[in-house]
């Protein structure tokens, strides 16, 4: 074998195993997706959550969750929250924060090439690039926000279901954020935690007995 040889059987390798690798994440993927919608779907049509069928839609799962989580709130804490609003706000941020780097970057590109023949696009050039590192910036911060704001609504959500798994739920969700998916799935047919707390009982003050009956004790002389 020679080494052309040698170069093809190595260039099919690596195709095969980028092609199994990026047919197994896209498999997975879908059925992550499908895992995720079908258990927000039951639990928001279950609990009256109008607009369940939003559940399946991209950014509308997003909505459905947070209203899982306002309902949870409402119902055991007697909090009103607008979680669903934030939630969708922040992603839609995210969103379009994307498509402006990526945009950016298409420009800083055409600058690069026409400073390579002309060197007056400097400013230009300094100016997108100054431009895309801010929003970068202005990225990063949106995303953690977003990893954070919706740990803490999955977690609301857990407690919703299954209260005495929530913290196990939310902690390998944080870990392992691929396995919230199957943790909702799980979650799905389950309102362990949707019962509002007992009523507290009114006070009633202790009734101390009259210490001038107790034997040994004389009553005062009037």
């Amino acid at each position: 074998m020679n080494y052309n040889v040698y170069d093809e059987l190595f260039a099919s390798s690596v195709f095969g195993i980028t092609s199994v690798s990026t047919l197994l994440t896209l498999a997975f993927s879908i059925v992550s997706y499908i895992f995720s919608s079908l258990a927000l779907y039951q639990i928001a049509k279950r609990r009256g959550i109008r607009g369940a069928g939003w559940a399946w839609v991209p950014l509308g799962n997003l909505w459905i969750l947070g209203c899982i989580a306002d309902q949870y709130d409402y119902t055991v804490k007697d909090v009103r929250h607008k979680q669903r609003h934030l939630m969708l706000w922040l992603y839609i941020a995210l969103f379009v924060l994307y498509i402006a780097v990526f945009i950016l970057l298409f420009f800083i590109g055409f600058r690069t090439i026409d400073y390579y023949y002309n060197d007056s696009y400097i400013n230009d050039l300094i100016g997108l690039t100054v431009t895309m590192l801010i929003l970068c910036i202005i990225l990063l911060a949106i995303a953690v926000l977003c990893i954070v704001f919706v740990n803490i609504v999955y977690h609301k959500v857990y407690k919703s279901c299954r209260p005495a798994q929530a913290t196990l739920f939310t902690v390998l969700t944080v870990i392992f954020s691929f396995l919230a998916p199957f943790f909702l799935f799980a979650c799905r047919k389950k309102d362990d935690g949707m019962v509002p707390p007992a009523p507290a009982a009114p006070y009633t003050p202790p009734v101390y007995p009259d210490q001038s009956f107790y034997p040994g004790n004389t009553l005062p002389q009037g």
